[in-house]
């Protein structure tokens, strides 16, 4: 039964720093100026009552959104310096993808943890 637990905390562990750098390389791509460009975002998450693959792809923005939030930016800056997007080019098109994705960020932290839970279990 030991032998059980080691292997489960082992691999939750694994996960653990699996998801840790993800975030470290999203914040050195960001340190180096690096901005999201059109092709690495949609202008609106897929809907689903489940973790999605462009949820987990997306965790870092999902958690810079919410920072943002937490900080009182202002929308327009969070969307142009999060999604490199213009909102006075583009403002019902920058306005839309800083709603939906915070709105699955919010998402993430009420329902979408659990599907990160039971993935680091198994």
């Amino acid at each position: 039964m030991r032998h059980t637990f080691r292997s489960d905390f082992s691999a939750r562990l694994y996960k653990f720093r699996q998801i840790a750098l993800t975030i470290r390389n999203e914040a050195s791509r960001q340190e180096t100026g690096e901005q999201m460009g059109q092709a690495d975002f949609l202008d609106e998450p897929p809907h689903s009552e489940h973790l999605t693959e462009y949820d987990r792809a997306h965790f870092a923005t999902y958690l810079r959104l919410l920072d943002a939030e937490a900080d009182a930016a202002h929308w327009a800056e969070a969307v142009r310096i999060i999604f490199g997007l213009d909102p006075e080019q583009q403002p019902d098109r920058a306005q839309h993808v800083h709603q939906t994705h915070l709105a699955r960020a919010h998402w993430m932290t009420e329902n979408g943890y659990r599907d990160l839970l039971r993935s680091a279990y198994h």
